[in-house]
């Protein structure tokens, strides 16, 4: 049983990680963001999916979540960039400032 959890959480392990940026290329219709991965993995050119209504140009050193479908690390997609250098703070609870 042990070693099927294991293998599970492996294969789990596989279909996300915790992205820094590298760097950012705008120009073409979907962002394409070069990110250092956990355990010294980088991977170039991966599809940034903005949210609607929603964009920017991250800087070096924002943070992101990166998704690998199937577990296929040879082509994956970010779905969440965020830079907590730059979080505005001290917000009132509920609105906006």
């Amino acid at each position: 049983m042990t070693q099927a959890l294991t293998t599970l959480y492996r294969h789990l392990s596989r279909l996300w990680s915790r992205a820094c940026v590298n760097r950012l290329d705008s120009t073409a219709a979907c962002q394409r963001v070069d990110v250092s991965l956990m355990a010294g993995e980088t991977k170039a050119g991966m599809e940034y999916l903005e949210p609607y209504g929603f964009t920017g140009i991250a800087h070096a050193g924002a943070e992101g979540v990166a998704l690998f479908l199937s577990g296929d690390r040879s082509h994956g997609i970010v779905i969440n960039i965020a830079d907590r250098r730059y979080r505005l703070k001290d917000l009132q609870t509920g609105g906006r400032r």
